[in-house]
């Protein structure tokens, strides 16, 4: 029995047989050694104080891996400095302040000066006292308080100006009587003075003069007198 040999050399398969898996195929080959698979320049992105790249052998998918972390990063960084610098200058811009306005019924617009003010003085206190900040409510009573106010209570004691005011009458009744209900019912002035009666249903909920907070709804009787000032014609405080 005679055997014949071919003289052609068998054509060589792209991909590894079944029994091997040390032969790569092209697409594997272009995975490890880092080819078209990883698109982009990298020459022209900044060095970065990270880890060298690698070309050779299986560093290949690193390298591939990390020049495209590397380009997110560039894009990423100035756009979240970019973001904080924005946070930053909206935290410092002022506040805008809100003056209250009263919009009062028609019949009372030919109220007496003094008469006048103190209704929409308390018109304000009894729709935003407490709600309003710090800042909003001071540029709002200072439009009915003087700069040299002077305020003499029994329950409170005597304070001075605006801020005196707040500082003593009004925070101090905020504490004891955190919520409150107001009903006035007798109302007097003329230009240069007023007077007002009014009753408020309160929590009594914090301690007031020594006694102790009873933690139960109370009924007060207010009483107030106010001596306004004419600043300009048809206005004061």
């Amino acid at each position: 029995m005679a055997f014949s040999f071919g003289r052609h050399k068998a054509k060589q398969s792209p991909l590894p047989s079944p029994e091997s898996t040390f032969a790569p195929s092209p697409f594997t080959e272009r995975l490890i050694t880092g080819g078209s698979s990883c698109s982009g320049d990298s020459s022209q992105l900044p060095e970065m104080a990270l880890p060298p790249l690698m070309e050779d052998g299986a560093n290949g998918v690193f390298n591939c891996a990390w020049r495209s972390l590397r380009r997110s990063l560039l894009v990423a960084l100035p756009i979240m400095g970019l973001a904080a610098l924005c946070v930053a200058s909206s935290l410092r811009m002022p506040h805008p302040v809100k003056i209250w306005n009263p919009d009062l019924r028609r019949e009372f617009q030919t109220e007496p000066m003094a008469k006048s003010v103190i209704r929409k003085f308390d018109a304000y206190n009894m729709a935003r006292g407490g709600r309003d900040d710090a800042e909003t409510f001071r540029a709002n009573v200072e439009q009915y308080m003087a700069p040299d106010l002077l305020y003499e209570s029994v329950g409170f004691g005597t304070w001075r100006t605006p801020s005196g005011w707040a500082r003593g009458e009004e925070m101090h009744y905020g504490m004891a009587f955190p919520e409150t209900v107001f009903t006035q019912m007798l109302f007097f002035g003329d230009r240069k003075v007023a007077t007002t009666t009014t009753y408020g249903s309160a929590l009594w909920g914090g301690d007031f003069l020594g006694i102790k907070a009873p933690q139960q709804w109370v009924t007060l009787r207010i009483t107030d007198f106010y001596s306004i000032r004419e600043e300009v014609h048809g206005w004061g405080r």
